[in-house]
């Protein structure tokens, strides 16, 4: 049993003495919690039941006590790790934060489950790995329901290596409910050897790793998979907001609807839908939402930001930062940029063994093909619409002369020095795309691009949602 579990069996225990607490809180003034106070410095209580009545009547009335509770030395390094995440902060602060505090220990390695912070609509559970033996580890999560199938939603983790530090995993159950059980599988990796290598030969890490595991990841054996089964309170599942609005505008000569908006305490949504006369699928915004008090709300910058549809390339659902900690009165969105896909001529061929491109676009250029064995290496210079942002290029489908289909088993976005000599560096807004085409023999291969088009609004589109 946990101490999560603990908990949950104190707080039946005192169901039967509800009203006896109720009247206890009732009656509770300044002076009286100041000597309750100290008494809790000078004698030891007798039993756990007066001590969460205790808890119960300092939380809910002394806010500087109810702060400390939050600054345990654990929860102090969970909010330095989700400092980046405004509403993770606000939910850290807000003790809004489920402690799991599970943990095994398989091949030298202990993976410890800390804590989920959860809403209706996504889970981030935060995690660690321990060990002494090795210097690197690569994790891929699984995620199952009660009979062990496959949860259907969108994935998202951290790309730390290194041992010892916090983790993140992040789902997003799109258009359904989170369950309240999760089976949790953590693939564990030995990836030290490669650092181990790239410092021998002085080489770049990323050099080393595309020479190896990415051109035939499936050959890589884990060391161990941990799983965890994870009960969520529905306390928190059962919290979020839906504002239904289907209203409708007009940008960039397309028609779209903003349906409905989406509150939760861990992110916010705004989900649009598509006019059958439009030649071109929303992909992207560049938007914010601001309350009465002027608070900016942000959209996600890390993580999962937009959602799509099986029925189109539409990406119908982004996400930003939340307003639910805020308990903001009034909300007004704001778009001033809109990234586009044409519905046709939205694929582009690339001459592998001669380093071209019949596509030019003012966003991305190519800027290298390498072979490793049966696989291919390519490298494009992407210009974003702003410095240090960085996204997805192209789907994860590629496709051959023939029409034959094949996935993208690996990609990555870096910036900085791009040459092998290190004499150019990339401009503030650009960063490098690579692209791993594992075991794929052609010469050409055809892309499909995530966006063809962006268009900057003039005067932001200004939208009321409550």
């Amino acid at each position: 049993m946990n101490r999560n579990d603990e908990y949950l069996n104190l707080i039946k225990e005192l169901d039967s003495n509800s009203e006896k607490i109720d009247n206890l809180y009732k009656k509770a003034n300044k002076r009286l919690i100041k000597k309750l106070v100290t008494a809790a410095v000078t004698a030891t209580l007798s039993t756990v039941a007066s001590l969460l009545i205790l808890f119960i009547i300092l939380v809910n009335n002394v806010n500087s006590f109810a702060y400390a509770c939050g600054s345990v030395p654990i929860l102090k390094d969970l909010a330095k790790f989700v400092a980046m995440s405004p509403s993770l902060s606000a939910a850290v602060e807000h003790q809004y934060v489920q402690p799991i505090e599970l943990s095994k220990t398989q091949n030298d390695i202990t993976a410890s489950i800390e804590y989920v912070i959860v809403d209706q609509k996504q889970v981030n559970i935060f995690y660690s790995l321990h060990t002494e033996k090795y210097k690197a580890l690569d994790t891929k999560p699984e995620v199952f329901d009660k009979n062990n199938k496959f949860l259907e939603c969108a994935l998202s983790y951290g790309d730390s290596n290194e041992t010892n530090d916090l983790k993140m995993i992040t789902l997003d159950f799109i258009d359904k409910n989170v369950p309240d059980f999760i089976s949790l599988k953590l693939n564990v990796k030995d990836i030290g050897e490669y650092f181990k290598e790239a410092e021998i030969n002085d080489n770049n890490t990323d050099d080393v790793l595309d020479s190896h595991n990415r051109t035939n990841e499936e050959e890589s054996e884990y060391l161990t998979e941990f799983e965890f089964d994870i009960e969520l309170d529905p306390n928190y599942t059962a919290q979020g907001q839906t504002l239904i609005l289907n209203k409708e505008f007009e940008v960039d000569g397309q028609i779209l609807v903003l349906s409905t908006v989406e509150i939760y305490p861990t992110h916010m949504r705004i989900n649009f839908a598509d006019n059958d006369k439009n030649t071109k699928w929303l992909k992207a915004l560049n938007f914010h939402i601001k309350d009465e008090k002027g608070k900016i709300f942000d959209k996600i910058s890390n993580g999962i930001s937009a959602t799509g549809s099986t029925d189109s390339p539409m990406m119908v659902s982004h996400r930003l930062e939340s307003s639910f900690f805020a308990k903001s009165k009034e909300l007004t969105l704001f778009i001033d940029e809109v990234t586009w896909l044409d519905k046709k001529d939205n694929t582009i061929k690339i001459d592998l063994v001669n380093n071209k491109s019949d596509t030019f676009s003012e966003y991305y250029k190519l800027h290298s093909t390498k072979k490793y064995l049966n696989s291919w290496k390519v490298e494009f210079i992407v210009t974003s619409t702003k410095a240090n942002h960085m996204f997805n290029l192209f789907n994860g489908t590629y496709y051959d002369d023939k029409g034959n289909e094949y996935y993208i088993n690996n990609s990555s976005t870096t910036s900085g020095l791009y040459d092998d000599k290190g004499d150019n560096t990339l401009k503030e807004n650009q960063f490098i795309q690579t692209l791993y085409l594992t075991d794929y023999h052609e010469d050409t291969v055809y892309l499909e691009p995530v966006f063809t088009s962006i268009y900057k609004v003039d005067n932001p589109i200004e939208i009321k949602i409550k």
